[in-house]
């Protein structure tokens, strides 16, 4: 038989690889100690995805496993630790003839945080309560499994904002989208913060400060407005957009942020900034660029 990866040394990582297709196993393990297999794609092997005998003291935690004869074998293993893996539509996801692997992490803090997910069995929550247990045989069990794959993964909301060019002179029209998703299975309570930078003249302005109304789990949405650019003068000048979310209570720590950078390009000057005196006072661009934004009346959920 032909295996994807063999290894007969302690100590070693095995992490970010594509294991598909070998007519023997996918990974084949023996004798050895202290493994850590991590973040493989392993798939449509003849035998094994994951092949361990004699394995002791090692781990193996996010691979997705699928489509193989087994999913991960143990034969004569013990004290290893199996763990948010998903477990694919293999013909036998998991044997193990010991009784002292862990196929769960526990439960109940960041640390603990359940199994694997199973495509063969049914459960609630991510992870399971414990009442819903998956049995690779009576010495073996995920007390722990996860309802949906890769139901360990912590979905946080995202805010995005974008402008359709780089450059802008006065009378052109700039149009700005912001977009804002929660991918998270329950609603999300965050404050909405938008800043003006002017790095040219270490300035900064915030334009708006709001709490947003409570996203709705698996929100995607995103929002188009325009702003005319007034003139600012000869002397052109750099600027970003910034959106962020921030916790809804102190000390109010960022969730995530985007920025978009653009230019003020004097009309005439050809593209690029134009250095020179006489450019334009810094706060008179946030308070017109402020009003401007008001009189738009952006339409976000607040």
């Amino acid at each position: 038989k032909a295996d994807g990866i063999l290894i007969r040394s302690s100590d070693n990582t095995i992490t970010g690889n594509t294991i598909r297709e070998n007519k023997g196993d996918g990974i084949d393990l023996a004798s050895i100690k202290n493994i850590e297999i991590a973040e493989n794609e392993i798939a449509s092997n003849t035998w094994y995805g994951i092949k361990m005998s004699g394995v002791t003291e090692s781990r193996i935690s996010e691979n997705n496993l699928s489509e193989n004869f087994y999913g991960v074998g143990l034969d004569g293993c013990g004290n290893n630790k199996i763990w948010h893996n998903n477990f694919l539509a293999n013909i036998d996801n998991a044997y193990d003839d010991g009784s002292t692997n862990a196929w769960d992490n526990g439960t109940g803090t960041a640390e603990a945080n359940g199994g694997n997910y199973w495509s063969d069995h049914t459960c609630t929550g991510n992870p399971s309560d414990g009442s819903e247990p998956y049995e690779i045989d009576a010495d073996s069990v995920d007390n722990y499994p996860f309802e949906d794959p890769s139901g360990w993964v912590i979905k946080t909301p995202a805010v995005t904002i974008a402008t359709d060019k780089e450059e802008y002179s006065a009378g052109e029209t700039m149009n700005i989208t912001v977009g804002l998703y929660n991918p998270a299975s329950s609603p999300v309570n965050a404050y909405f913060v938008w800043n003006l930078s002017l790095p040219d003249y270490g300035y900064e302005w915030t334009m708006m400060v709001v709490p947003l109304a409570p996203l709705p789990a698996e929100f995607e949405q995103c929002y188009n407005f325009s702003l005319l650019i007034p003139d600012w003068g000869a002397v052109g000048f750099n600027a970003s957009w910034t959106v962020a979310l921030l916790e809804e209570t102190a000390p109010y720590e960022t969730i995530c942020e985007d920025t978009a950078d653009w230019r003020y390009v004097p009309a005439g000057s050809g593209r690029g900034v134009v250095e020179g005196e006489g450019g334009v006072k810094p706060a008179e661009v946030g308070e017109e660029l402020k009003r401007r934004v008001e009189e738009e009346g952006v339409e976000l959920p607040f």
